[in-house]
């Protein structure tokens, strides 16, 4: 009996003393609660300096609370708040340094992000340090990967002068926006990386973002075409054409898109092959219009290929039943350049002959006529033909110098015997250039 009513007591005791230590926590609770009211109450009669013992004995009870439960939520709000008020900014970073850790080594996502924001917001606003600032962001957006987080690290970045670092995150950015908010972001973008960054690629990149994001939008497709223009980036230029064709719905749009595509295959890129079959495209898609069979005829004499020229000059000057307009003596010239091309220089002579009926003063229906009628031995009409061209002014672009007009002039002579003009066009002719070898030489012989 004695062993059973001492086991009995040993157990009361032990209720005795758990009772005991949950009181006296629980008074210490209460205790550091009434101080905190107090505190409260005394800042907010601006009693700060007979307070102070207070504050500091608060934080010192809320410490022990918070090391015997870090999670208590209650505690730790106020713990926060008169760190704050006592401004004891840097020991507030270091616990919500540490109170973040936690929460990400206890996989608190949420919590982590809360702690993370407020101590992003502390490191710029009350301890003036974006770079802290910016490292606190870094952490916040490896827990959550969220635009505010990015829009803010860009707007610090910028601060800071690391634009390079504004820019990664601004393309980040432009992805999690909405089409509209991330159009205008991708040109600021691109803005940034022109003026500030002096980054083509960046440029270009941006713009080739704002167009995946907007495919019809004129300011995009404006601003991405001057850019690879100016780069001389004709490939990427000839790409970002090609695409816009297809979007087009209207095969007269689709041509007109093909039209440009081929200039630039044949001028710039220096690819005649390709702009040819971007040119045979629009004529499949539209066969009688006439600005795309006239490019295409050019490029095929150009190329060599007058003969696939030649059924589709037939066909655009069929297409003016019989008027004589000046465009006819144009295609008239191209036609006899086809069949010159091909040998058939009587078919040449032909539409050269007709050209220059339509269009009497065009330089180059006058400087192919008199080549080839001095080629077939029609020295007259060679004669009247180079007589009438020293009549024009002739350009750079006309393909004949006056000098090798008066040349052409004195080899006419010669071959008529008559030397003493011969003489007076060659030297003529040498006066006009300075030197032309040509008739240096002829002029010897005589």
């Amino acid at each position: 009996m004695a062993r059973r009513s001492e086991g009995a007591w040993g157990t009361v005791r032990l209720r005795m003393t758990v009772a005991a230590t949950a009181l006296v926590a629980a008074a210490m609770l209460l205790a550091s609660w009434l101080l905190v009211a107090s505190v409260r109450s005394s800042l907010r009669e601006n009693e700060r300096n007979q307070s102070r013992v207070v504050v500091d004995h608060a934080l010192e009870q809320l410490r022990e609370v918070l090391a015997d439960a870090p999670d208590h939520a209650a505690a730790a709000a106020e713990f926060e708040r008169l760190l704050r008020a006592a401004g004891l900014h840097e020991e507030l970073a270091s616990w919500l340094e540490q109170r973040a850790a936690d929460a990400r080594g206890a996989g608190d996502a949420a919590l982590a992000g809360r702690v993370l924001s407020a101590l992003t917001e502390l490191y710029e606003k009350q301890l003036g340090d974006p770079q802290r600032a910016i490292e606190a962001l870094l952490q916040l957006y490896a827990v959550a990967p969220e635009l505010h987080t990015v829009k803010e690290l860009v707007r610090l970045y910028e601060e800071t002068g690391e634009l390079s670092r504004a820019a990664e995150y601004m393309e980040l950015q432009i992805g999690l926006e909405p089409p509209q908010t991330g159009l205008a972001t991708a040109h600021a973008l691109a803005e940034m990386a022109a003026s500030r960054l002096k980054d083509p690629d960046l440029v270009q990149r941006a713009l080739l973002t704002a167009r995946k994001i907007a495919p019809r939008d004129p300011q995009t497709i404006a601003k991405l075409r001057q850019h690879l223009e100016s780069r001389g980036s004709f490939e990427a230029l000839a790409q970002v054409l090609q695409e816009e064709a297809a979007m087009r719905e209207q095969p007269s749009e689709q041509t007109a898109m093909l039209r440009e595509i081929a200039q630039l295959y044949a001028t710039r890129i220096g690819d005649a092959a390709r702009a040819i079959t971007y040119l045979e495209r629009a004529k499949t898609l539209v066969p009688t219009e006439r600005e795309t069979l006239v490019a295409l005829c050019d490029l095929y004499i150009s190329s060599g290929r007058e003969a696939s020229a030649i059924p589709l000059l037939e066909q655009i000057i069929a297409s003016y039943g019989g008027r004589r307009a000046k465009e006819v003596a144009s295609f008239e010239h191209r036609l006899g350049r086809a069949y010159e091309g091909t040998g058939n220089r009587d078919e040449a002579y032909k539409h050269y002959d007709a050209a220059f009926r339509i269009d009497l003063t065009s330089v180059p229906v006058l400087r192919d006529l008199g080549r080839l009628c001095l080629q077939l031995g029609d020295l007259d009409r060679a004669q009247k033909t180079y007589r009438a061209l020293l009549l024009q002014k002739l350009g750079d672009d006309a393909g004949i110098h006056k000098a090798d007009v008066y040349f052409h002039l004195g080899e006419i002579s010669v071959r008529q015997g008559d030397k003493p003009k011969a003489k007076a066009m060659l030297e003529r002719a040498i006066s006009e250039a300075g030197q032309h070898a040509k008739a240096s030489e002829l002029l010897a012989q005589l």
